[in-house]
């Protein structure tokens, strides 16, 4: 979008329904707070894709124990009794650094599993403002460059792209109906206003 269209929404953008408002500060703060009401989608959406991407690398263990004669189930959790064991293995059954598809297909969730938001003990505000920036990133291209795996992904995925567009209509319906009253105001008498 054209940053000065952008700067042009924001500076013309009026709260109410009745009354345009000339005072910046009421301008301003309708402003934020229709901005704030938004930004908790995204932060859902990325805490959503984390908490997949977890299921999704534990899926991939799963199936790789299953394989393995000397794996037991229990050794994949942190509280696994009888220590580790050899888990070598899944390096090779669940690929992130180079994947491959054919061993196993992470989909949307190979970029939590390899940008280290899952694997690694990144601080909490890191893996809040990554997850936020994706949700944020695929609601805004309404998630058209997510390459899923599995019917989850797809149909999270169906949910950011038809989020992203419901958003996209609540921001076209608000700024026709401020276009709307900015007319019908102006067409009143000045005495009538």
């Amino acid at each position: 979008m054209d940053i000065f269209y952008m700067l042009h929404i924001i500076f013309s953008y009026r709260p109410g329904r009745g009354d345009l408002v000339d005072d910046k500060w009421a301008i301003a703060k309708s402003f934020l707070i229709g901005i704030l009401s938004v930004l908790p989608l995204p932060q859902v959406i990325g805490a959503f894709w984390y908490l997949f991407s977890i299921e999704r690398q534990t899926n991939c263990w799963r199936q790789a124990c299953g394989t393995q004669d000397t794996c037991r189930r229990e050794y994949l959790f942190c509280d696994g009794a009888g220590g580790a064991g050899n888990l070598s293995f899944l390096d090779n059954r669940c690929p992130i650094r180079t994947p491959n598809e054919t061993v196993f297909n992470f989909g949307i969730f190979l970029d939590a599993l390899q940008s280290g938001v899952v694997l690694s003990s990144t601080g909490f505000s890191d893996k809040f403002f990554y997850c936020f920036w994706w949700g944020m990133r695929n609601l805004s291209s309404f998630g058209q460059n997510l390459k899923t795996s599995t019917m989850l992904e797809t149909c999270f995925a169906v949910f950011i792209s038809i989020s992203g567009l419901v958003l996209l209509a609540v921001v076209t319906n608000t700024l026709q109906m401020q276009k709307q009253l900015r007319a019908v105001l102006q067409l009143r008498p000045e005495g009538i206003r």
